[in-house]
């Protein structure tokens, strides 16, 4: 009788993962790319950028998605029906949605900030409505915040925290940094942050230039930055595959790849 009761208990927590699901770990974090299909291999989550919410076409796996709509307009219900339809269609991945990502820059008075944080709560409010569990809202903000000389308070364009499921920061080695600065230099304080406001971390875009040609360095800090990540169980991390930071020798290409099967 007690080695039934083992077996049908073990049969249980089978059937109970099965019925819960393992495409998505609970706790694992979702390494993406701004420009996955330039790749060899598959990324975790897709970083997607829109101008307006309108159709989910470039969302075909989970996914950090962005868009921007004007915040009075957005308080004044112009938006709404477009954007619960949007919702409402989403397709059935994990999706974090960003309203305006990093907008420090995009909204620099008191009136505009206020105006911003409104419209991220209204957007918030009909998201919900739509009953789409695998939808969350989160912040992305610039870790350049954090800066003694930029004076900036995240705090001017946090919504708060009913309406915020994750908070995230993004941030870059630059090459004028002129060597390659830990990931706990870079991304530690918007983590903190994060933690704060008891609010799960993420990053939506991170990455690195090649400091004095040395790609196997670089390949390095990836690895290690990656593991910073998953050690802190962030949410989503976004490698910004563009430009200075573009993944286009093999040794980088190769790290990340380690990285995304952390």
């Amino acid at each position: 009788m007690t080695h039934l009761k083992a077996v049908l208990a073990a049969l249980t927590i089978i059937l109970g993962l099965t019925l819960l699901g393992s495409i998505e770990p609970a706790q694992a974090t979702q390494f993406g790319a701004s420009k996955p299909a330039d790749l060899p291999y598959r990324v975790d989550a897709h970083r997607v950028y829109l101008q307006a919410p309108t159709d989910w076409d470039k969302v075909t796996q989970p996914s950090v998605v962005s868009f921007k709509l004007p915040p009075r307009a957005v308080n004044s219900g112009r938006y709404d029906g477009m954007l619960y339809s949007w919702f409402r269609s989403a397709p059935n991945y994990r999706i974090w949605y960003v309203y305006w990502h990093e907008p420090e820059n995009d909204f620099t008075t008191n009136v505009q900030q206020r105006a911003y944080r409104n419209a991220w709560r209204h957007i918030v409010t009909i998201e919900r409505s739509t009953g789409r569990n695998k939808l969350s809202s989160a912040t992305l903000f610039m870790s350049f915040d954090f800066r003694p000389s930029v004076n900036r308070n995240p705090a001017d364009w946090y919504p708060g925290n009913k309406f915020i499921d994750v908070i995230g920061f993004d941030g870059f080695n630059w090459w004028y940094y002129r060597e390659y600065r830990t990931p706990g230099e870079i991304y530690g304080p918007g983590y903190r942050w994060a933690r704060a406001h008891n609010k799960p971390y993420a990053c939506g875009e991170w990455g690195s230039a090649v400091i004095n040609n040395n790609v196997r360095a670089r390949a390095r800090w990836i690895k290690q930055t990656g593991h910073w990540f998953a050690d802190r169980n962030a949410a989503f991390a976004s490698y910004w595959n563009s430009e200075l930071f573009a993944l286009n020798d093999r040794p980088s290409k190769l790290a990340y790849k380690q990285v995304v099967g952390l």
